[in-house]
């Protein structure tokens, strides 16, 4: 029931691609260099869209045309490997991310995104080291602290990751995902008290957050306090969480 965000993170801003070296033995003229990036930037945007519509197999046949005419593109193995892992093709993915930061080591996306991969393969340590280099290229942004605690959750540092919570939390303050992981990092610590009160705030900033109800009324239990833990097993229950109504019928007699 752990609520897990890995976002994958398309470098979207994209509008052109520089001129490269071309590899015919002739020196190619304007016009054709002007071609090239046009097709280029055309497949690359075209990637874009149907990314965006959820079109990730017609993206990555997008994303092949565009390498195909640009081998040394960043941008494009890294998008390209976006919708590989949207398609659940991790290791293909990964292939991608590892292009694109040979290509450009400060490929800031690449790391972030190889990461959310990682993740996902159950390579904890490898997501961690990746999420270690994102933060040291940009230590401002709330999601790599948001997916580098998840890594450490992953590895049952629950201290590490509350940390790491912390600060997303602390760049982004409406940032749901980053408190409510925080309060099951707190939770497997068991100081429900901290716990309960990060789920309290994430119901704060959404009412009909299901799991915020499951766990605020389990650590309400913990405490001691059975008439709030009923009152928001209840609230979950109503909000689609059938486990909820199993917990009532056990507990709140």
């Amino acid at each position: 029931m752990r609520t897990l965000v890995l976002l994958f993170l398309s470098t979207c801003f994209f509008l052109s691609v520089s001129n490269a070296q071309t590899t015919v033995p002739k020196t190619p003229t304007k016009a054709e260099l002007n071609r090239k990036d046009s097709l280029v930037s055309l497949y690359y945007n075209e990637g874009i869209k149907k990314f965006n519509a959820r079109d990730f197999t017609g993206a990555i046949e997008s994303y092949n045309k565009a390498i195909a005419i640009e081998p040394n593109d960043a941008d494009a193995y890294n998008n390209r490997g976006n919708a590989k892992g949207e398609l659940e093709r991790h290791k293909e993915a990964i292939a991608d991310f590892n292009k694109a930061i040979a290509l450009n080591p400060e490929h800031i996306f690449a790391y972030r995104n190889r990461g959310v991969s990682k993740n996902f393969l159950g390579d904890y340590k490898g997501a961690l080291a990746d999420y270690d280099k994102a933060i040291d290229l940009t230590p401002d942004d709330a999601i790599l602290y948001l997916n580098r605690g998840i890594a450490k959750d992953n590895l049952q540092n629950y201290s590490g990751a509350i940390n790491d919570y912390s600060n997303a939390v602390l760049i982004a303050p409406d940032n749901i995902e980053a408190r409510f992981n925080r309060g099951l990092a707190k939770y497997n610590l068991k100081d429900f008290n901290g716990a309960k009160a990060d789920f309290t705030a994430v119901i704060t900033l959404n009412s009909k957050h299901k799991e915020a109800y499951f766990y605020r009324a389990d650590t309400s239990y913990k405490l001691g306090d059975v008439v709030g833990a009923c009152g928001d097993w209840g609230m979950a229950g109503e909000l689609g969480m059938l486990e909820a109504y199993q917990e009532t019928k056990t507990k709140c007699k």
